[in-house]
């Protein structure tokens, strides 16, 4: 249960009526966003991912060259985590490339030109799976 300290409000959690989950422990991850900035360093840069939900942003100037972004699932990020990519192309458009780690590529994001744009993944516990 989780009480509001402002109003004093309380408000529980209702489970799902699972079959499966019979008499197991099964553990619901809190809810947490976090926003990482990377620095692009010859047009790569590599992110730990450890919330629930985050926001790449690549920041608001246009990317010069295509971009690729590792980001690796960090502690016990649970599968149904979402990742989200933001970035902005000037007058040509560029990619960016998702991997999980130096060697395993996800997603080949694609720009538009003279737009900002964002896509978003979500954690399979094995992979990151471009959402379409």
């Amino acid at each position: 249960m989780f009480i509001n300290k402002k109003t004093g409000a309380s408000y529980g959690f209702a489970a799902p009526e699972i079959e499966s989950d019979r008499n197991k422990d099964v553990q619901v991850p809190f809810p947490t966003f976090e926003t990482l900035t990377p620095t692009l360093s010859s047009n790569a840069a590599s992110v730990d991912v450890v919330r629930t939900t985050t926001l790449v942003d690549l920041g608001s100037s246009a990317l010069a060259a295509a971009a690729t972004i590792t980001a690796v699932a960090g502690g016990k990020l649970p599968a149904g985590a979402r990742l989200m990519v933001k970035w902005t192309n000037g007058g040509t458009k560029y990619d960016v490339t998702l991997k999980k780690d130096a060697d395993t590529t996800c997603a080949t994001l694609t720009g538009v030109a003279s737009t900002t744009v964002c896509y978003e993944v979500v954690w399979t516990g094995t992979t990151w799976q471009l959402l379409k």
